[in-house]
């Protein structure tokens, strides 16, 4: 008898269960993780950007005027300044992008919801893989590129002029 009264309960319950959308669909969406972490590394390679710009104006107060190590000091100082504001850069583009992306996604998120589709849309998600490895790749290139030597270029090799007919 109660095994019944719980089972029937039971199907009462999941009758009437309210099925509502999730409120923080965005922790489910992988380009949004993506984006936080990408913002996570940018304050920390500009926390220790910084740091190294403290040791370098350190370094700067120790020069001895008139060695030489002056300009040094002043072109590791201006080179940590540069990363410092690349960084900040970083950071301020992925808080836009964090934001623009939250956005879109509780927007996607109930409109799969009330169509009853899956979401995230894996289409999404592999263009978006696809993407960054394209990035990744076009960085990993460059910099090879930077550091590969260069070759002179070669001389053309064909008739000099000098020939008669």
């Amino acid at each position: 008898m109660k095994k019944h009264l719980i089972l029937l309960l039971f199907s009462i319950f999941s009758l009437f269960a309210c099925h509502k959308p999730e409120p923080n669909p965005e922790l489910r969406d992988p380009i949004y993780q993506d984006y936080l972490s990408e913002l996570d590394l940018a304050k920390k390679s500009l926390e220790a950007e910084e740091k190294t710009l403290k040791e370098h104006e350190a370094t700067y107060a120790a020069v001895v005027p008139q060695t030489g190590q002056i300009k040094y000091a002043r072109k590791r100082i201006e080179e940590s300044k540069e990363k410092i504001n690349r960084f900040q850069q970083q950071i301020q583009y992925f808080e836009l992008k964090i934001a623009n992306r939250l956005a879109d996604t509780r927007k996607k998120y109930l409109e799969a919801f009330r169509a009853g589709k899956d979401w995230p849309d894996p289409k999404e998600i592999e263009e978006y893989h696809g993407i960054q490895k394209l990035r990744r790749d076009k960085i990993a290139a460059d910099k090879g590129e930077r550091m590969k030597p260069k070759e002179p270029p070669a001389k053309a090799s064909g008739a000099s002029g000098g020939g008669g007919h």
